[in-house]
Protein backbone atom coordinates (compact mmCIF):
# COMPACT_ATOMS: atom_id res chain seq x y z
CA UNK A 1 0.00 0.00 0.00
CA UNK A 2 1.45 3.38 -0.58
CA UNK A 3 -0.20 6.53 -1.94
CA UNK A 4 0.23 5.71 -5.64
CA UNK A 5 -0.74 1.98 -5.32
CA UNK A 6 -2.36 -0.50 -3.59
CA UNK A 7 -2.28 -3.77 -4.06
CA UNK A 8 -0.10 -7.30 -4.37
CA UNK A 9 2.39 -8.20 -6.09
CA UNK A 10 3.94 -11.07 -7.48
CA UNK A 11 7.67 -12.16 -7.56
CA UNK A 12 7.54 -12.18 -11.38
CA UNK A 13 5.86 -8.60 -11.64
CA UNK A 14 9.61 -7.45 -10.30
CA UNK A 15 12.07 -9.78 -12.20
CA UNK A 16 12.47 -12.53 -9.19
CA UNK A 17 11.60 -16.12 -9.13
CA UNK A 18 9.37 -17.63 -7.06
CA UNK A 19 10.94 -19.64 -4.03
CA UNK A 20 9.72 -22.16 -1.61
CA UNK A 21 8.56 -20.91 1.93
CA UNK A 22 11.39 -23.32 3.35
CA UNK A 23 14.16 -21.23 1.33
CA UNK A 24 13.42 -18.25 2.69
CA UNK A 25 12.59 -19.21 6.43
CA UNK A 26 14.20 -16.95 8.59
CA UNK A 27 15.45 -18.94 10.94
CA UNK A 28 14.05 -20.74 14.41
CA UNK A 29 15.57 -18.81 17.04
CA UNK A 30 16.81 -15.49 17.46
CA UNK A 31 20.19 -16.80 16.92
CA UNK A 32 19.76 -18.54 13.88
CA UNK A 33 17.59 -15.75 12.75
CA UNK A 34 20.74 -13.32 13.24
CA UNK A 35 23.12 -16.03 11.39
CA UNK A 36 20.74 -15.32 8.68
CA UNK A 37 20.41 -11.50 8.77
CA UNK A 38 24.09 -11.09 8.92
CA UNK A 39 25.23 -13.63 6.45
CA UNK A 40 22.78 -12.41 3.77
CA UNK A 41 24.59 -8.79 4.46
CA UNK A 42 27.84 -10.24 4.37
CA UNK A 43 26.53 -11.36 0.92
CA UNK A 44 27.03 -15.03 1.78
CA UNK A 45 23.10 -15.99 1.87
CA UNK A 46 21.42 -18.38 -0.37
CA UNK A 47 20.17 -15.74 -3.70
CA UNK A 48 16.83 -16.93 -2.13
CA UNK A 49 17.43 -15.02 1.21
CA UNK A 50 19.18 -12.55 -0.28
CA UNK A 51 16.33 -12.01 -3.40
CA UNK A 52 13.23 -11.29 0.01
CA UNK A 53 15.88 -9.52 1.56
CA UNK A 54 16.39 -7.11 -1.47
CA UNK A 55 12.50 -7.19 -2.25
CA UNK A 56 11.53 -5.97 1.16
CA UNK A 57 14.53 -2.94 1.22
CA UNK A 58 13.31 -2.07 -2.12
CA UNK A 59 9.56 -1.50 -1.14
CA UNK A 60 11.24 0.79 2.05
CA UNK A 61 13.12 2.26 -0.06
CA UNK A 62 10.02 3.16 -2.41
CA UNK A 63 7.57 4.16 0.25
CA UNK A 64 10.27 6.44 2.40
CA UNK A 65 10.82 8.14 -1.28
CA UNK A 66 7.93 7.75 -3.45
CA UNK A 67 9.84 9.65 -6.05
CA UNK A 68 11.99 6.98 -6.88
CA UNK A 69 10.23 4.53 -8.78
CA UNK A 70 10.03 1.11 -7.24
CA UNK A 71 12.83 -0.35 -10.25
CA UNK A 72 15.47 2.52 -8.99
CA UNK A 73 14.67 1.31 -5.36
CA UNK A 74 15.24 -2.32 -6.40
CA UNK A 75 18.70 -1.25 -7.64
CA UNK A 76 19.60 0.95 -4.51
CA UNK A 77 19.03 -2.17 -2.19
CA UNK A 78 20.61 -4.89 -4.63
CA UNK A 79 23.59 -2.28 -4.95
CA UNK A 80 23.55 -1.70 -1.29
CA UNK A 81 23.85 -5.55 -0.58
CA UNK A 82 26.27 -6.50 -3.28
CA UNK A 83 29.34 -3.95 -2.33
CA UNK A 84 28.51 -4.56 1.38
CA UNK A 85 27.21 -0.55 2.31
CA UNK A 86 24.07 -2.32 3.69
CA UNK A 87 26.74 -4.32 6.20
CA UNK A 88 28.99 -1.32 6.60
CA UNK A 89 25.76 0.74 7.57
CA UNK A 90 24.30 -1.95 9.94
CA UNK A 91 28.05 -2.23 11.49
CA UNK A 92 28.44 1.71 12.17
CA UNK A 93 24.38 1.34 13.80
CA UNK A 94 25.70 -1.57 15.96
CA UNK A 95 28.86 0.59 17.32
CA UNK A 96 26.96 3.72 17.94
CA UNK A 97 24.47 1.81 19.90
CA UNK A 98 26.51 -0.41 22.41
Amino acid sequence: ISIHREGIYNPADLGYETYSQQSICGGQSIESSAKIFLSVLDNKATKAQKDCVCINAAFAIHLADPDKSLAEAMNIAEESLLSKKALNAFRKFQQITS
